[in-house]
């Protein structure tokens, strides 16, 4: 009988052919028609291949990425949350791989095969072959050694899963074909499982060549194939044939699907039980087509879409192959050297046996003999959508333009930037970053800035290109950051205020007109935001946190009248609301203005700040913040700004949650991930982020501006663009309606 691939000498053959071959299959003509999907590396570590032959890396060790081990890991699930679940089958363990790639045990010991039943590693298995996962978490186990059933459940508590094993169907070490319920019902090397939505449990009964299903409560039947009597016909229930099938899915009409191993056949078994055949020849062998025109080398698993696509992992030709719903055969992966990463046929496989979906479509696979997890998304011919930013650019002479690409498309392109169609732009040529930044602009940069993006992924390859215009002039009234607003939700407490921060950078002071609006933004003349805060207290603080200002309410006075009209603020405040104001100069360096509630008020505010003085401007701002906690609906928070002057002008604008959870802010709770929109008035600009990926022109940007550094992989998120004078505003909400504290910041770039 065909097993799976797992002792020391079996090992040295296979590393043998793969250094002969340089890949899993035979060496034999054969028809591909690749479908590539680009194919990296989770979690263990690759094998290495010299010309001294080939070093594996088996072991159990847990860990993140190729620090953890596998020994000779046969199948995987994957759950809604992107936790991916493996039958370490040699080493007698379920892992667990968390999204950023850590791997954990689940049950069982290293080397300790057994039946016991119990929590975490008290619970052992022998030879644990197949794995599926439900929607409540639950995982199914096909205990191939102990020709049982295991379920495995979840339980939280205070933040920590433990797995508690138990048997679903079977008696340990009594193999057999009876249905029955529970210890009763007997199994054979049941070497895979599946489950579908109400819990149902369907399993490969390899040795006994049928397919079997289990209900929650462990009720046995035979859906289709009759024990002992190997074939490959098709036909209703017990009539059909299977030999040795070893992997199944089922799709959520109820179709199961069967890896149906030594026959290289793939079978579809529909909700009445006829068995008919999918794809694969009347022998095995390697070759994409349709139907029986297709073939496949002992496939051990199969995984299937929401459209119906089945997923192959053919076992012994090193492939993985995808099935449409039309029985189109194509190859996604393989072929490659041994372990490698890539796509298409660049990526290297050693006898994968197992492969599951996630709800992205992203494909897992075991990969058994390189003691490996990886995982494949589709290669998508680029097609690029390309927007220079924005696409007619004028800047002052010594200012800096930004101009940002925008491609979709995987694996990601290479951008070349060029001036004028020929001239290469210094630092700008074939480059990750679809980021230009020309910095210290002259009268040379004028002229058409095109970008070409390009990728290459397999056989395909894609490029556009796209353009926009630059013009360098010299300007009396440069752009400038000018007046401030901010919206956000005021809670208890000075944490839980609204904050407005600027800096103010040049010679002398800055006259500026601080407003602290609640009662003027709720129903009325002007708004309608049923939660205002009533009653507000604005406060100003330097860098040091010290009050320089204060006022509650602003009384109407008649210089604060005289300042509010000349400024052009808006709305103009009634003399009897209980909003606040200042009217002062302001030094240069870091300010901050602040929105509380009186007596612990709560509800949502404004906060504004207008620039007083008339251009040419001696002191002028340069970087301002909001910083308010983030609800959902209308409690987002939103930053307001208006450039000012005659040109474009750069700005830096970041959506800070996380790193606000670190000192020296230290607040809680932050939002996690941050969504930043640009809306110039009320229109979307295009320009949007979530996450801002550690992009070295973005790193440069903050550096240049004296921003606070933020981690490359935190999810906070960041846009630098080049905007023309208008008035802008940042929103900021929670990715998937989270709430937290955050801050929008926006800083001018030279």
């Amino acid at each position: 009988m065909f097993r799976s691939l797992r002792s020391g000498p079996l090992r040295a053959a296979l590393a043998c052919c793969a250094l002969l071959w340089g890949l899993g299959r035979p060496a034999v003509a054969q028809t591909s028609v690749y479908t590539p999907y680009n194919f990296t590396t989770v979690a263990g570590m690759p094998p290495v291949v010299s010309q001294s032959g080939v070093q594996y890396f088996p072991g159990s060790t847990n860990g993140t990425g190729s620090a953890a081990l596998f020994d000779r890991p046969d199948t995987v699930a994957v759950d809604s949350s992107g936790n991916i679940y493996v039958a370490d089958t040699v080493n007698q363990m379920i892992r667990e791989i968390a999204p950023g790639g850590v791997v954990t045990t689940v049950a069982g010991r290293a080397a300790t095969p057994g039946s016991a039943n119990g929590v975490g590693t008290a619970a052992t298995f022998d030879g644990p072959t197949g794995i599926a996962v439900d929607s409540s978490g639950n995982l199914y186990i096909a205990d191939d050694g102990n020709d049982v059933i295991r379920k495995i459940t979840p339980s939280v508590s205070g933040g920590v899963t433990t797995w508690t094993v138990t048997t679903l169907a079977g008696a340990a070490g009594v193999a057999g074909a009876v249905d029955n319920t529970g210890v009763l019902a007997k199994f054979n090397q049941p070497f895979g499982v599946a489950v579908d939505q109400n819990g149902n449990v369907y399993v490969a009964d390899s040795a006994n060549d049928t397919i079997r299903k289990v209900t929650p409560a462990g009720v046995v039947t035979t859906v289709a194939g009759t024990a002992g009597v190997p074939g490959s016909a098709n036909g209703t229930g017990g009539a059909a044939q299977f030999d040795k099938p070893y992997g199944l899915a089922v799709d959520s009409a109820g179709n199961i699907y069967v890896a149906d191993t030594s026959n290289s056949l793939i079978r579809k078994i529909s909700p009445a039980g006829l068995v008919s055949t999918l794809a694969g020849g009347a022998a095995s062998g390697y070759g994409d087509g349709t139907g029986t025109a297709a073939q496949f080398s002992f496939p051990h698993d199969v995984a299937v879409d929401p459209a119906g696509n089945v997923y192959v992992a053919d076992t012994n030709n090193g492939e993985i192959r995808r099935i449409t719903p039309a029985a189109v055969v194509t190859t996604l992966a393989g072929g490659g050297s041994l372990g490698a990463d890539g796509a298409g046929y660049n990526a290297g496989f050693s006898n994968p046996s197992g492969v599951a979906l996630d709800t992205a479509g992203t494909v897992y696979v075991a990969d058994t003999g390189d003691d490996t997890i990886r995982s494949g998304v589709a290669v998508i011919a680029p097609t690029f959508t390309l927007k220079a930013s924005p696409a007619a650019c004028t800047v002052a002479s010594g200012r800096s333009a930004v101009f940002n690409a925008i491609a979709t498309g995987s694996p990601a392109p290479t951008y070349q930037w060029t001036l004028n169609s020929s001239t290469a732009i210094p630092g700008a040529t074939v480059t990750n970053d679809p980021i230009l930044v020309i910095t210290g602009a002259t009268s040379a940069d004028n002229g058409t800035i095109t970008c070409t993006a390009s990728s290459t992924a397999g056989s395909v390859a894609s490029s556009v290109a796209s353009s926009a215009s630059l013009s360098v002039v010299a300007a009396a009234n440069p752009g400038y950051l000018t007046n401030l607003s901010g919206r956000g939700l005021v809670g208890s407490g000075p944490a839980n205020a609204l904050y407005g921060g600027f800096g103010i950078s040049g010679t002398g002071t800055k006259q500026l007109l601080i407003r602290g609006m609640g009662p003027s933004i709720g129903p009325g003349l002007y708004f309608y935001i049923a939660d205002a805060l009533q009653d507000t207290q604005l406060t100003l603080y330097n860098s040091l946190q010290a009050v320089l200002a204060q006022n509650s309410p602003w009384g109407g006075t008649p210089a604060l009248m005289t300042a509010d009209s000349l400024t052009g603020a808006y709305p103009p405040l009634a003399t009897t609301s209980l909003d606040s104001m200042l009217y002062l100069p302001v030094a240069t360096g870091s300010s901050s203005a602040s929105v509380g509630g009186v007596g612990g008020a709560t509800g949502d505010a404004v906060v504004e700040l207008y620039d007083a003085d008339s251009p040419p401007l001696s002191a002028k701002l340069t970087n301002v913040a909001v910083r308010a906690p983030v609800g959902t609906g209308n409690d987002i928070l939103f930053g307001g700004f208006v450039i000012g002057g005659t040109t474009d002008e750069t700005v830096l604008i970041r959506a800070i949650g996380p790193r606000l959870g670190l000192a020296p802010f230290s607040l809680s709770p932050v939002l996690a991930q941050p969504v930043l929109t640009l809306f110039l008035g009320g229109t979307p600009t295009g320009y949007a982020n979530t996450g801002w990926g550690g992009d070295p022109a973005l790193v440069n940007a903050m550096n240049t501006v004296g921003a606070y550094a933020l981690s490359a992989s935190s999810q906070d998120s960041l846009l630098l663009v080049t905007l023309p004078p208008g008035t802008y505003s940042a929103e900021v909400s929670g990715l998937n309606g989270t709430t937290g504290i955050a801050a929008v910041e926006v800083y001018e770039v030279y």
